[in-house]
């Protein structure tokens, strides 16, 4: 997959979700860093984060506190 399918398919949540790893996370973040630099990345990649959990029913940080 090259990475503008990857960067594609994670922000329309239809990257696999059981393929999503540390790894794949990290290179999102690179992928990132690299296009949108760092003052941008952060908050864009928190948020597509945000997006695909959601989408694919996984809770937020906020929402696994007891």
């Amino acid at each position: 997959m090259s990475d503008d399918e990857l960067i594609n398919q994670f922000e329309a949540c239809s990257f696999p979700f059981d393929q999503w790893h540390h790894r794949v996370h990290v290179k999102l973040a690179y992928l990132y860093l690299t296009r949108y630099g760092f003052d941008v990345a952060g908050n864009e990649l928190r948020n597509g984060i945000r997006a695909y959990n959601a989408a694919n029913n996984v809770p937020t940080s906020d929402e696994r506190l007891p």
